[in-house]
């Protein structure tokens, strides 16, 4: 299961899946839209409904499938952008003024951006309660 990415500052995606971590050569767009492509669909069509549908003006949770809602916490278009599956998340907790992230694959991250991780996580249970997951 896809845990979270994030781009690295050679441009390219540190991924945790799987209980281990992958590097790829692409770019956040290339790789979101092939995810996205088994859906029949594309990054920016999938921003804009969501967008329209919760009037999410920016940091849009993007939904791939059942076992994917990417939770944006930096986004593609910044540098060392940043998304976390929602539905990969055990727990979570404060600890420091950070947030510490257990996954269901028993992996941890800590991040510093509780504002942001909070604000996404009401957003993911908007997506959720309105497809009814």
């Amino acid at each position: 299961m896809l845990c979270y990415f994030k781009k690295n500052e050679n441009n390219s995606l540190d991924i945790y899946q799987d209980n281990s971590y992958i590097n790829i050569d692409t770019t956040v767009q290339k790789y979101l839209n092939q995810r996205l492509k088994k859906g029949l669909t594309d990054l920016l069509s999938r921003e804009r409904i969501t967008k329209k549908l919760f009037h999410f003006e920016a940091k849009v949770p993007l939904y791939i499938n059942v076992n994917e809602l990417l939770m944006c916490i930096k986004s593609y278009r910044l540098e060392k952008s940043w998304y976390i599956n929602y539905f990969a998340i055990k727990y979570y907790y404060e600890e420091n003024n950070n947030i510490i992230i257990e996954f269901i694959e028993n992996h941890s991250i800590k991040i510093e951006y509780k504002y942001t991780f909070y604000q996404q996580i009401k957003r993911c249970k908007q997506i959720i309660e309105f497809l009814k997951l």
